[in-house]
């Protein structure tokens, strides 16, 4: 089957969905609608990114599904199988947006919607038109899932949205559909069985990743795609309840994507979700707050399509309502049932910076140089990020912090400045590791906001020499503040072989929860100043704050891991817990700050 010549004129479906949700007259969740801000402002920049929106190759892979499949059951089965809603949009983006060197452009995609929203026969569709309609000699395609018998069950959907006539082109098979013309087939591949490694693949459906206990099959089936530029991996589910788990990974990657705290022009992302009101939004919570007025009430009807966007097409209106009850009057089967049909990760988690935030305060900081500041230090144990944060405050700073009567830290008033440089460092195995995980973290060390050391370890000379340069490029250390954990020896050298004054810090929420609230002061009142620094951006974006009975803080590497690294954001508190230290240095015949010269984004440390 070749592909059609183009009509005269085409209409762009795509991009009319993405203005109608842009628009507000479809309702959809927040990453929905940066999903669709993302491309309408994609193709009014296309041509200066290398990009190229081509809403024909759009066009022919729309109709195709409605030409040559048909919807599986329910009572319109066998009928066109015409693209709606999600499936529209993400079916068009996928194969109307390519590179000006003529590949795809997106080579992974997350979606996550609630339940019935024919994720899987869209899925099972794209691998049809992998194999027969893109012109690939001998496409290898697989259904890919966790276990055998649900990549067989997925695989059944194959079949069963196969129109007349591909059922007389294609050979079918218990295990396997071949296209004789093309040489290209499909076939369920699984944890359990022998052939997820080997193959050559070209397009592949992971099924359900929140159900996959770990990593295994996607990263088997991105093995699978070495070499081939334009092969394309699907992944679909419902929400999970892990936060360890791949699904959830891609989650947070999908978001950081959607919300430009990653730049990752190979990754499309389709996340449904029920809304936080603005303030809890603010206050950093992703999803709605139980008994909150102002955020979406799963119980609402009137919010239910941000989450099943084809409610009342593929999934019943009175179905939902009949789950919805039987929550409510059974209150243990609740929370699957918001897992299910209103895609809520259980164990919902407050964010503590949002992007918004965090990027309010970009501005390039004064010059820091002859300034007092305190150098915070957080090392690594051996493969993790290790970060080195010097902070220095203005002329000006100040910050009235007291204690109230039931032992609460209170921050009255601020003034000033508190500007931010950050270095951090990982081993080179670790960059490739990690960019293959979809992190930038090779385009970091060319930006040189991150440094890579020879091998698979953290070479911590290579940070000790880094911090004696720091002195000799004149910048004024007052003191290095270190978190006790791996940094012992390291500040021992330092106060041993080079004078400086160095001052263990522990990270515990008595010392932490001062530094911690002084920072979300300074953040929320614009008053630091970091330059837009890509490694602590992404680390402000990752870390999540463990609370006590009291109402202490600090933030918890462990919750945090699976997002990402925090390690600058820990150096950076790490440092703010001695900056009371500095007030009342006087310069002597330093330059003075007020006025200073402010740095340009070329003289930054990336």
């Amino acid at each position: 089957m070749t592909r059609r010549r183009a009509p005269a004129r085409v209409d762009d479906p795509v991009t009319r969905y993405a203005e109608s949700v842009v628009a507000g007259r479809t309702v959809t969740g927040r990453p929905v609608r940066l999903a669709c801000e993302r491309h309408l402002n994609d193709v009014r920049t296309a041509k200066q990114r290398g990009l190229v929106w081509d809403p024909t190759r759009a066009e022919h892979a729309l109709t195709f599904f409605r030409e040559f499949l048909v919807l599986p059951d329910g009572p319109n089965a066998g009928e066109p199988f015409v693209l709606r809603s999600w499936a529209l949009f993400t079916v068009g983006s996928l194969h109307g947006w390519w590179t000006s060197e003529g590949h795809r452009r997106f080579t992974m995609a997350y979606v996550e919607t609630g339940k019935g929203q024919a994720k899987t026969p869209v899925g099972c569709g794209l691998a049809i038109y992998a194999m027969i309609a893109e012109g690939m000699k001998g496409a290898q395609c697989f259904i890919a899932a966790r276990a055998r018998v649900q990549a067989n069950d997925s695989f059944k959907d194959v079949e069963r949205i196969l129109g007349p006539a591909l059922r007389e082109r294609l050979e079918l098979f218990e295990h396997n559909v071949d296209d004789p013309q093309t040489q290209g087939f499909i076939r369920p591949v699984s944890s359990e069985a022998r052939t997820l490694e080997g193959g050559r693949v070209y397009f592949a459906l992971l099924d359900e990743v929140a159900l996959h206990k770990n990593a295994e099959v996607v990263k088997a089936m991105q093995r699978g795609t070495k070499g081939n530029r334009d092969a394309l991996l699907f992944c679909i589910t419902n929400s999970g309840e892990d936060r360890e788990s791949i699904a959830w990974g891609l989650h947070e990657k999908g978001l950081k994507v959607l919300e430009g705290v990653l730049d990752d022009d190979e990754f499309f992302a389709y996340i449904c979700a029920l809304d936080p009101c603005e303030k809890c939004q603010g206050e950093g919570h992703q999803e709605p707050q139980d008994g909150c007025p102002d955020c979406d009430d799963w119980h609402d009807e009137k919010v239910w399509t941000k989450t099943s966007p084809l409610l009342g097409i593929t999934i019943p209106l009175a179905y939902v309502r009949k789950e919805v009850r039987g929550a409510v009057d059974i209150p243990s089967t609740e929370s699957s049932v918001r897992r299910f049909n209103f895609c809520s990760w259980l164990r919902s988690e407050r964010r503590w910076f949002t992007p918004d935030q965090w990027g309010a305060c970009a501005a390039m900081p004064d010059e820091l140089r002859g300034r007092p500041a305190i150098l915070g230090v957080d090392l690594s144990s051996t493969r993790d990020l290790s970060s080195a944060v010097l902070i220095a405050p203005t002329a000006d700073y100040y910050a009235h912090v007291t204690v109230d009567s039931e032992g609460h830290v209170v921050i009255s008033d601020t003034g000033g400045y508190l500007d931010v440089l950050c270095w951090t460092w990982c081993p080179e195995t670790m960059v490739r590791e990690q960019t293959q995980r979809g992190h930038p973290y090779d385009a970091w060390v060319r930006l040189g906001a991150l440094i890579a050391t020879p091998g698979n370890t953290i070479d911590r000379r290579a940070i000790r020499r880094h911090v004696v340069s720091l002195r000799e490029q004149g910048y004024w250390i007052e003191e290095v503040a270190y978190d006790t954990a791996f940094a012992h020896e390291f500040a021992q050298d330092l106060q041993d072989q080079h004078g400086f004054r160095v001052v263990p810090v522990a990270q515990d929420f008595r010392t932490m929860t001062t530094p911690c609230q002084l920072l979300e002061t300074l953040v929320a009142r614009r008053q630091l100043r970091h330059g837009g620094a890509p490694v602590l951006r992404f680390a402000a974006a990752n870390v999540l704050l463990d609370m006590d009975n009291g109402g202490r803080v600090r933030p918890n590497k462990k919750k945090s891991e699976p997002q990402g690294k925090i390690d600058p954001i820990s150096a950076l508190v790490t440092a703010l817990s001695r900056i009371n230290m500095l007030q009342g240095l006087s310069m002597g015949s330093a330059a003075p700050i007020v006025g200073a010269p402010r740095v340009t984004a070329t003289e930054m440390p990336w």
